[in-house]
């Protein structure tokens, strides 16, 4: 999965649109295509690595709008950025450990 982190990690760059520039992320190919022809353990483990990287990159963001915005942020998207980076990092460790045990 080290070309999914290469990819995770890539620096956005602008695209211009008729009066803005959106930033456009080098996203992977989708997750499930990396689960074209698995089965079984196989599956499930790269299943699970593959929402490991989708929910690692929820948290990256979260934080991100967290220290970008500061205390003077909007209040309920800063706490619903909190609630992300808690659920989601409770997830990765639930899934890292089912994925311990199918190995």
């Amino acid at each position: 999965m080290a070309w999914m982190k290469d990819q995770m990690n890539a620096t956005p760059t602008a695209i211009t649109t008729d009066a803005t520039q959106m930033p456009q992320m080098d996203m992977p190919t989708s997750g499930m295509m990396v689960l074209t022809g698995l089965e079984g353990h196989a599956y499930e483990v790269v299943f699970m690595e593959t929402m490991i990287e989708h929910h690692d990159q929820a948290i990256h963001m979260s934080e991100r709008l967290l220290v970008q915005t500061g205390s003077e942020g909007h209040q309920e998207l800063r706490a619903f950025a909190q609630r992300v980076i808690d659920n989601q990092s409770a997830e990765i460790k639930q899934m890292e450990s089912m994925i311990a045990e199918r190995q």
